[in-house]
């Protein structure tokens, strides 16, 4: 038998889920270059506090000219993505305000990701 949850321990968060913020729809681009930092950490408490970027609800990661892997977790949702080489694809985030991104690759590639403050259906595809 598995484990049990105390419905009392389990913590919460707020989400924006599917909301359009009041900026606008907006990304930003980040170009992570894992050869001289690996984890990267993204803080984006600064540009949700000034609304330039308010809420965070989809990446996009490109990794059409990578064999690596790019995992992504939300720091305070604990929300995991991993995403395979070869690929690029939006992924929806389960990221409260203020956002803090861990980024993680498997080998030194310099990767662009987006971060979109908007919901994009998740979808994933092959470049090769």
């Amino acid at each position: 038998m598995g484990g049990f949850f105390n419905a009392n321990n389990i913590p919460d968060f707020q989400l924006s889920a599917q909301d359009t913020p009041s900026e606008g729809p907006r990304g930003a681009p980040l170009v992570c270059d894992f050869s001289s930092q690996n984890p990267i950490l993204v803080d984006l408490t600064q540009q949700q506090a000034q609304t330039r970027l308010s809420m965070v609800q989809t990446i996009y990661i490109d990794l059409a000219d990578s064999d690596n892997v790019i995992t992504v977790l939300v720091e305070s949702s604990m929300h995991r993505i991993r995403a395979k080489g070869r690929t690029q694809g939006f992924y929806p985030l389960l990221a409260p305000a203020p956002t803090k991104l861990i980024l993680t690759s498997s080998g030194t590639d310099l990767i662009t990701v987006h971060i979109v403050n908007v919901p994009i259906a998740g979808v994933v595809w092959a470049t090769q």
